[in-house]
């Protein structure tokens, strides 16, 4: 049996092998995460899963934001995000500036790269989530929500 029909089996019969749900979930959980990136790494010929996650969520803010808070809203440090935003800026992604008003920070900012990006890719994303949620109730959704925000809020 291969590690993809031992999954398969675990999660069709809601048995966990000698260990407790919670437990089992929590393995489940990054596994899922790394199948993620690997099929989003697959998507970008121009970036990677990662970078493109990193653009995404610059884009949630009203005004260029600064590493700490893109760092905060990804919940991984301003190191990490300052690794991926150097590599998106070597590619012309975004630039980085000193902030005018506090010369302790640096403020991100997204090129026309960057947004066409996002256009470029907006179905291919869209199919990607369409093919992940396929069969699944809107109700399992929102209960996986609710878990999540549970989980979230324990950390």
């Amino acid at each position: 049996m291969n590690n993809e029909s031992i999954i398969r089996n675990i999660t069709k019969n809601n048995k966990t092998p000698g260990m407790p749900v919670r437990s089992f979930l929590l393995g489940y959980i990054n596994v899922i995460n790394n199948k993620i990136q690997a099929s989003g790494d697959r998507l970008f010929e121009e970036i990677s899963w990662r970078q493109e996650f990193t653009l995404r969520c610059i884009s949630f803010f009203d005004k260029p934001p600064t590493l700490n808070e893109v760092a905060l809203i990804q919940a991984t440090t301003r190191q990490n995000v300052k690794q991926v935003v150097s590599r998106l800026e070597e590619k012309g992604y975004v630039t980085t500036v000193q902030d005018e008003e506090d010369l302790r920070k640096t403020r991100i900012y997204m090129t026309k790269k960057a947004w066409d990006i996002f256009e470029k890719y907006a179905g291919t994303i869209e199919n990607l989530c369409d093919g992940l949620f396929e069969e699944v109730a809107e109700e399992d959704l929102e209960a996986t929500m609710r878990v999540l925000g549970h989980m979230y809020e324990n950390l």
